[in-house]
């Protein structure tokens, strides 16, 4: 069944939130959710201003393009997803990169996937993306279309704030950047039906600027800014037919479109569900013009991605998956981590360096060979208090206090063995008087025994 939702249209209570301040605030300021930091729309500006004298300055230069990635060099790519995650993170979910589809997708809520390809998805990704769906409850998948490159839109925005000197090297660069999405879509297959959409290539690439559709709501429709080529359309009856093969869908197979968001006949936001899935749902969006990091400096389109997010539910994980031409590759059971070259090496080098801490280690602060048993010491040798007294009185070089102190030793000593201590301390005062060599008696000449040994 397929329905152009109105203003009054269906709202799924399990799915949406009450709280809505994401996009009710003015275009003063705003806020991220429940983590209450302050956003303010000068904030936008501010960066825009500054990718603008980037660009201006360094014009020659080429920006980042990488598409559909949230880390890496899609971090700060204009066509990266890293703001967008980030609003996830802020309304409390947890984000992960991811890059194919694997068994142990079930532990994530949502999937959003950017591919880097303007084809079809695949048959086997179609599969195992509703089986996932139909495997949990209130889960969603996010597609987003590739027919758009915010590098040309960059490019196109700046012309006018960048120096007049400039203004013809900017303005090249939104040719080539225009040429290089031209030549890369012209791959893109003119018509193609899925059971999720319909692909309408031949269209003009325009601004959309008349909005309708419950997502429309509150939003300064003259202050939006999507674009929009490729049309991802609600296929008809009679193409899910030839679709099915004219046997028509098996049972809680049956597709039910719900558009949220369009311009004139051309739907951008569109709502799939089927009955097996759990209250699962599919949101098909036309493009990135909304969702990459460039265009989310747009007040309105960051409305729109709160609308987004606020359709997921509350909480939960999300896988963000990256994938490039042909899709993400399929497993039905999970893969051996495969390790990268560069990976590798660095482990080796790693390795390496840890092997000849260790043997320094070793040869520093062990002791190889057989014990040696130490030198025992006498600490009852009273010998050793001498000398280590000799050396305390020579590091004084003053020999008078080194005399008085052993002859102040003397007179405590001879006082303790009960000899008459006055002695001692005259004696110790008239070898200070004579100095050194009066210190020691002289010997007395014995003259009455060599007279009568003579005799």
């Amino acid at each position: 069944m397929i329905r152009f939702s109105s203003q009054t249209a269906r709202v799924r209570t399990p799915r949406v939130r009450p709280r809505v301040e994401w996009f009710d605030t003015p275009c003063r300021g705003w806020s991220f959710g429940r983590s209450g930091r302050p956003w303010s729309a000068s904030y936008a500006w501010c960066l825009l201003f500054a990718l603008a004298w980037l660009g201006g300055c360094s014009s020659r230069k080429a920006i980042e393009v990488t598409y559909g990635t949230r880390r890496g060099a899609g971090a700060q790519s204009v066509n990266g997803t890293s703001v967008l995650a980030s609003m996830f993170e802020a309304e409390e979910f947890k984000v992960y990169s991811w890059h194919r589809l694997s068994p142990k997708l079930a532990q994530y809520d949502v999937i959003l996937w950017a591919p880097n390809d303007f084809e079809l998805p695949g048959e086997a990704q179609q599969r195992f993306l509703e089986r996932w769906l139909a495997a949990g409850a209130d889960r969603t998948l996010i597609f987003v279309g590739r027919d758009y490159d915010a590098a040309e839109h960059y490019w196109r925005t700046i012309r006018s704030m960048v120096p007049a000197q400039q203004r013809i090297d900017v303005m090249r660069q939104q040719a080539i950047a225009r040429a290089l999405h031209a030549t890369r879509r012209m791959g893109m297959p003119p018509d193609g039906v899925c059971e999720w959409f319909a692909m309408q290539r031949d269209a003009d690439y325009h601004q959309a600027a008349k909005l309708d559709g419950p997502w429309a709501r509150d939003l300064v429709r003259d202050q939006t800014d999507l674009w929009v080529q490729t049309a991802l359309c609600v296929p008809t009856t009679k193409q899910l037919e030839t679709l099915w093969g004219g046997r028509g869908p098996s049972l809680g197979h049956e597709p039910d479109f719900e558009v949220l968001l369009y311009t004139g006949a051309t739907p951008l936001v569109t709502r799939v569900t089927k009955p097996i899935w759990n209250g699962g749902q599919i949101l098909v969006v036309s493009n990135g013009s909304f969702l990459l990091n460039f265009p989310l400096i747009n007040h309105e389109n960051r409305k729109l991605a709160g609308r987004v997010i606020q359709a997921c539910g509350t909480r939960g994980k999300v896988a963000f998956l990256e994938s490039g031409p042909g899709g993400p590759r399929v497993y039905d059971r999970e893969p051996e981590q495969v390790v990268e070259q560069g990976t590798r090496e660095r482990v080796l080098m790693a390795l390496h360096w840890f092997v000849l801490g260790l043997v320094f280690c070793f040869s520093v602060f062990p002791i190889f060979g057989r014990a040696r048993t130490p030198r025992s010491e006498n600490n009852a040798d009273f010998g050793q208090h001498i000398e280590a007294l000799g050396a305390l009185l020579q590091q004084t070089k003053d020999e008078s206090f080194a005399r008085r102190q052993v002859g102040q030793y003397r007179a405590i000593a001879y006082r303790e063995s009960g000899v008459q201590h006055i002695q001692a301390t005259e004696e110790s005062g008239q070898s200070r008087a004579q100095g050194p060599r009066a210190s020691r008696p002289l010997p007395t000449r014995r003259t009455g025994r060599s007279n009568t040994t003579k005799r």
